[in-house]
Formats: C-alpha cells, sequence, structure tokens
C-alpha cells in the first residue's frame, strides 16, 4: 500500500512514537505523520514546536519517506486521510488499556467513513510502556533528564528543559519587586542564548535547572532576588560582568529608589559564586555558593560527567581565545584543575552553608581527592 497516516498530539514525541513511526516507514510507501491536538488538554508544546521536533527526529533518523503535517482544525481525521489519499491509519497500541480506548476511537471512525482502515502496531521492548504524559511527569524533578533519556531524544530533553524553565522564569519575573511580565520574552531568548552559545558545555541551562532543583530541595523560603541570581550568575564566564548585565535589567524592571539596593543585593549573591575567598557577609551568600557548587557532592558517576563537560568547556575556550595547540590546551588544564581540587580540599568547609554540608561535604571531599589523585598518578605532583 502507498500511504499511511499516523496521528497524534506527540506532546512531546516520545521513542515509543519513533518506534511506531520506523515500524510504518518499513510497511508503507509514504509515512504522513500528522499532529492532533487533543482538545481535552492543553499542551506543553505548541504546534510549531512539534513540528520541528518530530522534523528533527524525522531527519536524525534519515526517514525519507516519511513527513509531517498538522490536522486543519475542525476536520475529523478520517476526511483529513481521504483528503490526502491515505486508505490506512496507523495506531500504536500498548497494551489492554490502550485497546479499549482505541477500540472506541475504531468505531467512531468507522461510522464516519468505512473507506478508511486501521492498522495497529506496537512498539518492542520497554517502548511499550512509554506515554508522553509520563514524561513530562517528571520534568524539573532533580537529575529528571537522566530518568527520562531512555525515553526520549536528546533534543527533545532540551526542549523539555527549555519549556519547564520559561514557565518558571515566566512565574519569576511575574512576582514583586520585578512584576513585569512584558520584559519575559526579551530576557528568556537573552538567557536561552548567552547559555548555548559560544557551546557551554557544563555552564548552561541544564547547570540553571540544577541549582533551581536544589534550591526547590533545600527548601529555602520564596527568595525572588537569589533565583534571579542563580538565572544570572553564569551567563558569562565573568562574575562580574554576569553581575553587571542582570543589574541592566534590573534598572530597567525596578526604574525607583528600591534598583540601587536591589542591584547591589544581586550582585553580591552572583559574586559569592566566584568561590575565590571563604568569607561570605549573609547566610543567603552562603547559601547560593553551595547551590553553584551542588554538583561536587553527587555520585561519582555524575561528578565524572561534570567534570568532563568543564573539560570541554575549558578545551573550547582556550582553543578559541588563545589560539593554542592540544598539548599546551591540555597542560593549562591539568594545572588549573589541580589548583581548583587543591584548593577546595585545603579550606576547612566546602560548603559554606551548613544545611548542605551535613548533605554532601563528605562525598564531594571524597569526589575531589580522587579526582585529584588521578592527575598525580597520571601527571606528577607539579
Amino acid at each position: 500500500m502507498k500511504k499511511a497516516i499516523y496521528a497524534g498530539s506527540f506532546d512531546p514525541p516520545t521513542k515509543g512514537h519513533i518506534h511506531i513511526i520506523f515500524k510504518a516507514a518499513n510497511l508503507f510507501r509514504f509515512v504522513e505523520v500528522v499532529i492532533a491536538t487533543n482538545q481535552n488538554k492543553k499542551p506543553m508544546f505548541s504546534e510549531l514546536q512539534r513540528v520541528e521536533m518530530l522534523k528533527n527526529i524525522v531527519s536524525e533518523f534519515s526517514l525519507e519517506n516519511v513527513t509531517i503535517s498538522v490536522l486543519p482544525h475542525n476536520q475529523y481525521l478520517v476526511h483529513y486521510a481521504d483528503e490526502v489519499g491515505a486508505k490506512i491509519m496507523v495506531r500504536g497500541l500498548r497494551d489492554q488499556f490502550d485497546f479499549y480506548y482505541e477500540n472506541k476511537i475504531y468505531a467512531a471512525n468507522r461510522n464516519i467513513s468505512k473507506s478508511i482502515e486501521t492498522v495497529y502496531l506496537m512498539p518492542d521492548g520497554e517502548n511499550n510502556l512509554i506515554s508522553s504524559s509520563d514524561v513530562k511527569s517528571h520534568v524539573g524533578l532533580l537529575h529528571w533528564e537522566s530518568v527520562v533519556a531512555p525515553y526520549v531524544t536528546e533534543g527533545v530533553i532540551d526542549e523539555l528543559r527549555y519549556s519547564f524553565l520559561k514557565s518558571r522564569f515566566e512565574k519569576l519575573i511575574r512576582e514583586e519587586p520585578f512584576s513585569r511580565e512584558d520584559m519575559v520574552d526579551e530576557m528568556w531568548e537573552f538567557l536561552r542564548e548567552g547559555y548555548s552559545n559560544p557551546p557551554r558545555f557544563y555552564h548552561n541551562l541544564e547547570h540553571i535547572n540544577y541549582c533551581l532543583s536544589i534550591m526547590d530541595r533545600c527548601r529555602i523560603p520564596n527568595d525572588p532576588l537569589m533565583e534571579f541570581a542563580l538565572w544570572f550568575h553564569d551567563i558569562v564566564r565573568s562574575e562580574r560582568d554576569s553581575a553587571d548585565i542582570a543589574e541592566k535589567y534590573l534598572k530597567r524592571m525596578i526604574p525607583d529608589i528600591k534598583a540601587d539596593e536591589i542591584c547591589m543585593d544581586v550582585r553580591q549573591l552572583i559574586m559569592a559564586t566566584k568561590h575565590e575567598k571563604c568569607v561570605y557577609k549573609t547566610e543567603r551568600e552562603e547559601i547560593i555558593a553551595s547551590i553553584d557548587l551542588g554538583i561536587l557532592g553527587e555520585s561519582s558517576s555524575l561528578y565524572d560527567e561534570y567534570s568532563e563537560k568543564v573539560f570541554l568547556e575549558t578545551k573550547y575556550k582556550m582553543k578559541n581565545d588563545l589560539k593554542t595547540d592540544n598539548k599546551v590546551m591540555l597542560d593549562m588544564w591539568i594545572k588549573g584543575r589541580k589548583e581548583f581540587l587543591s584548593t577546595f580540599l585545603k579550606r576547612d568547609f566546602i560548603y559554606p552553608w551548613g544545611e548542605m554540608r551535613l548533605d554532601k561535604e563528605v562525598i564531594a571531599r571524597d569526589n575531589l581527592s580522587i579526582e585529584l589523585s588521578k592527575f598525580r598518578q597520571l601527571y606528577g605532583d607539579d
């Protein structure tokens, strides 16, 4: 048979959806994947965003006989199938609960048009239990990306992160003392671009998401200024320059006598993440500094992943800023990393805030000590 359509909300597309698309592409000469919005649900992603995610998936897996479209509003799917010359509708079937639901849809479609037949395909293995709703339910929890990684592509994880973080940022900017919803889109695009280009392997929106998750997990009382400082603390490589950028936005949002005091507060919070000294003027500075260092006290696998990302980011910066060769870059990285590790291990406490110290100090010291020991074994003590 020449053509089939596979419809769904794809909010977002999962590997279960991808598996069905693969199977359909092998069975039919042409497959049209149709985005059909469920009127009973409020989607996380716009139709355009879902089109782009599916197009990226089709391109990534080189599915040349698959196209993406959107079901016109107020049109039955079976009528659309007939209109585009598809006599088969493909549906995914995971379990007996899907069968009960799909049986009702099948009966309704046959009442509308008997010229369109339905073919049911089942995803294999772990893909047969995936749902978009289940994936979305994890977003925002600590380390949610690693939990959903088996079920969606990396590109979809990025879009889930962007959607969640934008929603959170919008909520923040609606609060006092900001209350400037009209600036949300401008600021969000600036943050998204700043944490993406040039390539930021570690100091990116994933890091910001992690910091916010730590803040939530520690049940820190609502502190809009600290959260604002977290959003901007790594927007550029220098904390001082990051504080300057945050201040420019604050002065636009709070153009009155409060602005100077608020700008100074946020500046001090951002500068606390520089970690050069162990002297903090307030508990809030101790908290934000500890949050920024949270990854040091994670499991060894997450710590190793963080260390690799820091290396890649530093390597990219050296290559572009210093125009030096790989040997020189590696020597500079080793020296700088050993100094970083030694400096923190010599301190009385890695985490200045007592609550995180209780939770993470021992694990962080073990992680730093193991990495420093590896460097010394490979490259000596110098």
